[in-house]
């Protein structure tokens, strides 16, 4: 975190319902925490990392690699 100037004063948590592909039963909406920067850091980064309610498994939305 230190590398892209960022503290933890600047993440937030929020509840969201998030698309992701699951295997073999297509697109499926799960209900996530979404981790999100309150402020851009270093270079304008400002992306959101999402976990499953239940397992806080990490989860990619469709459309992320």
């Amino acid at each position: 975190m230190k590398f892209f100037g960022d503290t933890m004063a600047n993440y937030g948590v929020r509840s969201t319902n998030v698309k992701v592909i699951s295997t073999g039963h297509g697109v499926i909406v799960a209900e996530c925490w979404e981790l999100y920067r309150k402020r851009p850091v270093k270079n304008g980064l400002q992306l959101s990392v999402y976990f499953d309610k239940i397992t806080f498994k990490r989860v990619f939305p469709l459309g992320d690699e």
